[in-house]
């Protein structure tokens, strides 16, 4: 191992692992789509929470071993543990190794990258760079990275703001659950936004992000059954429903 990566298997202050559970469960939604079921990826995964969790360094320099020797699954566990550190040179290294697993074709890995270049973590903010990354990442099938397209495309970001030309990425990631993306498009189809006005699609949209714990969406709802919106009858049943739901998803919803 290099002297490089010795320096970065310093113990992980307490409160730094704590950082680390969190950021694991932001991962793991996106995860999800494109991870193998094999034993080298359960092994990872349990080198990779143990790391998170543990303040010694014996499960980190495992997964760096495995980095090391090519494993892109790894490359990404690494990655992501030290994206996640407040540390620029943490941040900074995290990444390389999010490129290496990326150049192997990790969406997740890919997308990583985009989203740290999108908010400037570890690096400047780098809108060219991020687009680069997304679209490497959606390549390799990730919804999420669809998803985060279509706000660089309707915020301007990096380019001319356009919502026409975002919502086919919205549409897109919608279409795979993303629950930002269904949350976004029902917004834009109760305004005719882009889209042509399409008040029972909006409402499905809004449902099928509130089914996956959107908070916004399951306010959304809350305030169309509350006040009678959308030709939908006011119902204060409904209301106080999808409140108490709203209230309970923003205690443990993480964005991805």
């Amino acid at each position: 191992m290099s002297g490089r990566w010795r320096r970065l298997t310093r113990p992980w202050p307490l409160g730094f692992s704590l950082a680390l559970l969190v950021f694991t469960a932001v991962a793991a939604w996106s995860h999800h789509e494109t991870a193998q079921e094999t034993d080298d990826s359960v092994a990872i995964a349990q080198w990779q929470t143990l790391a998170a969790l543990s303040e010694d360094n014996d499960a980190f320099r495992h997964l760096l071993k495995l980095a090391e020797s090519g494993s892109s699954l790894a490359q990404r566990a690494a990655g992501t543990l030290l994206l996640a550190s407040r540390q620029p040179e943490r941040q900074v290294a995290g990444q390389e190794w999010l490129k290496k697993a990326a150049d192997q074709g990790d969406a997740e890995a890919a997308f990583m990258l985009g989203r740290a270049r999108f908010l400037g973590q570890g690096q400047p903010l780098d809108y060219g760079e991020a687009k680069h990354w997304f679209e490497r990442a959606e390549a390799h099938g990730s919804a999420v990275a669809a998803y985060y397209l279509g706000v660089m495309q309707r915020g301007g970001y990096g380019e001319v703001a356009d919502t026409g030309k975002a919502i086919p990425w919205f549409a897109k990631a919608a279409s795979r659950d993303v629950p930002e993306a269904l949350f976004v498009m029902g917004n834009l189809l109760r305004a005719g936004e882009g889209v042509p006005r399409d008040w029972p699609q909006a409402l499905t949209h809004y449902r099928r992000a509130g089914e996956l714990e959107h908070p916004a969406a399951l306010q959304t709802l809350a305030m169309i059954y509350q006040n009678g919106e959308m030709d939908v009858p006011a119902d204060p049943n409904q209301a106080r429903h999808f409140f108490a739901e709203a209230a309970h998803a923003l205690k443990h919803y993480q964005a991805p």
